[in-house]
């Protein structure tokens, strides 16, 4: 696989939120979580072509959440939804879907507005978290189920949420609107949206093993995660 600037940043990320994951589910102190979290920061470097690009990372497991490439961290507004720093510089261009170990697959974004719903249940109980950003790709924000209380997500930093519910797995993504369903992507399937069209329905690997990357752009960005 060649390995490109975007993708080597991509890959450390998700190493670098598995590692989170892994050590905070041992109960470790104040200070260990300071060490865990400047790790974490380490590689945000600007986004995956200097300051082009500002992705905004969800791996799975604990359902975990970074900014990359911009120097604000999360804004959370009087609706409790926490928006993206940049909420009108920047457009999402595309997200990258992943699951094991198979290659990403890119959703291009269309003339919609971004509608991800990522559902997150631990048996019968679904505590989705949806990411949403107006037609031209502005204003990227997250919110979740009203039962999950999205301002309780742990955080660390201004860069770093942690989903509250524990012992939960990402079970499947839906892109609702944004980008293209009229082809099921790899591993994919097209279902009947009840609000009409249809929804592209992408499952997770055991013990939710996938996660999404959506690129965050200037407009005057050129890198290939970028381009329409």
């Amino acid at each position: 696989m060649l390995l490109t600037p975007r993708r080597v940043l991509s890959f450390a990320t998700i190493l670098a939120l598995v590692l989170f994951v892994q050590a905070c589910s041992r109960n470790l102190s104040d200070s260990d979580v300071e060490k865990i979290k400047a790790m974490v920061q380490k590689p945000r470097i600007g986004g995956s072509s200097g300051d082009e690009d500002a992705p905004l990372t969800m791996a799975g497991g604990s359902l975990s959440l970074t900014l990359w490439g911009t120097n604000d961290g999360w804004i959370l507004d009087s609706e409790n939804k926490f928006y993206h720093p940049d909420r009108d510089t920047r457009s999402a261009m595309q997200v990258e879907y992943w699951t094991a170990d198979n290659a990403p697959y890119f959703f291009k974004h269309n003339a919609e507005p971004w509608s991800i719903i990522v559902n997150y249940a631990r048996n019968a109980v679904n505590r989705p978290v949806n990411f949403n950003t107006d037609a031209d790709g502005h204003n990227l924000s997250v919110s979740s189920d009203t039962k999950a209380k999205l301002f309780t997500f742990r955080r660390v930093g201004n860069y770093l949420l942690e989903h509250p519910r524990k012992g939960a797995n990402i079970t499947f993504i839906d892109f609702t609107s944004g980008t293209d369903r009229a082809t099921a992507a790899p591993g994919c399937s097209l279902i009947p949206n009840p609000n009409g069209g249809t929804i592209m329905h992408c499952p997770c690997g055991g013990g939710g093993d996938c996660g999404i990357v959506i690129h965050y752009c200037r407009s005057t960005a050129s890198s290939a995660a970028c381009l329409p």
